[in-house]
């Protein structure tokens, strides 16, 4: 489950050039927010993890947005999910 932010807008942390599909990571997390954060895929709201904190979820949407990763574009909201996996690597491997 996810918990909505209205008051922030969100940020693009990563990008791909727009000539290999030109998809964004997108942050929806508050400023200084340190809880768990699920990694979402805009095009189906499939979840694609949630992790212990910002740090990792950032690493995860940064390759998720690649054509190696490919989710398309994702964004990155606070979760009270429980959490899929502890680190990049731990999603990845």
């Amino acid at each position: 489950m996810k918990v909505k932010c209205p008051e922030f807008c969100g940020a693009v942390i990563a990008q791909v050039a727009d000539e290999i599909g030109g998809t964004a990571a997108t942050s929806y997390l508050p400023p200084n927010y340190s809880g768990r954060c699920a990694v979402l895929s805009q095009s189906s709201f499939e979840t694609i993890a949630i992790l212990p904190n910002g740090l990792e979820a950032f690493r995860v949407a940064a390759y998720a947005i690649t054509p190696d990763g490919g989710f398309g574009s994702v964004e990155i909201q606070p979760s009270l999910g429980c959490e899929t996996h502890k680190t990049f690597m731990d999603w990845f491997g």
